[in-house]
């Protein structure tokens, strides 16, 4: 399996959505793994796809606080995103046969990425089934699965399968914004916080989303083996690909009609 790392500069919620679901075209055009590592640059409630957000969330009360709502192609729960380092992976079905299995190779890399920075996680197990999509925010609680460390959870992830291929989408906490969700949600479950850990509090410093993406590279390279289609970390050619499939995507993640139709 051949994988590329794409190193985007931050972007706005649509942009970043748009991006995302445009490594599912990539994937399907060259059979290759894709993963892309960035930032935001605005403070952005992400929701899932299937989650409930009309009378859940105020669009005012976020206009207000200087944050942008956006729905997700990914499934889930609501993330809040400012100070975190976000990953998107995408490729063809033969690289995970189930999204289960393909969520397992991405914790792979993501496990050997925080190693490589000094940050010991594992991946949670609890027993009871992941919550509704419409329940709690993404970090009010771990799921079987996702990334642990220091024993509280530390990175989220969500997937969606469509075409022959996969998308899972993920947030590496940098810093905890996650109790701005409260301040927009206009029901008691929407408005739980949980307990978390940061890149920032684990390290003593916040790690640069190139540094995170210099270690999912050295990741990729370890677990995956060295290959002409894995391309050093920069702002390579492919950006402009993933752009011009992103363009036309981008209308549909400012749509009000999609972020607000559950």
């Amino acid at each position: 399996m051949h994988w590329h790392l794409l190193h985007s500069e931050p972007a706005d919620g649509p942009r970043n959505m748009a991006r995302d679901e445009a490594l599912l075209t990539l994937a399907r055009e060259t059979g290759d793994g894709w993963l892309r590592v960035y930032g935001w640059s605005d403070r952005v409630l992400s929701l899932g796809r299937h989650q409930r957000a009309a009378g859940v969330y105020d669009p005012t009360r976020a206009a207000e606080r200087g944050i942008q709502i956006v729905r997700r192609p990914t499934g889930g729960r609501a993330v809040l995103h400012w100070r975190e380092v976000t990953y998107a992976a995408a490729a063809t079905d033969r690289a995970g046969a189930t999204l289960r299995e393909a969520s397992a190779r991405i914790d792979r890399i993501l496990l050997h990425a925080l190693a490589t920075l000094g940050v010991p996680a594992t991946l949670a197990s609890p027993a009871e089934r992941a919550p509704a999509p419409d329940a709690a925010p993404c970090f009010a609680l771990p799921v079987r699965g996702e990334i642990l460390a220091g024993g509280a959870k530390l990175a989220g992830s969500a997937q969606w399968r469509d075409g022959g291929a996969w998308l899972q989408h993920g947030s590496v906490l940098v810093g905890d914004d996650q109790g701005l969700i409260a301040e927009v949600a206009l029901t008691p479950g929407a408005q739980q916080v949980g307990t978390v850990s940061t890149l920032g509090s684990l390290l003593g410093a916040p790690p640069s989303v190139a540094t995170f993406a210099a270690a999912i590279h050295a990741a990729l390279i370890a677990l995956e083996g060295p290959t002409p289609a894995l391309p050093e970390v920069e702002m390579d050619a492919h950006l402009a690909r993933l752009d011009e499939i992103a363009a036309p995507l981008v209308a549909r993640y400012t749509d009000p009609a999609w972020i607000w139709r559950r």
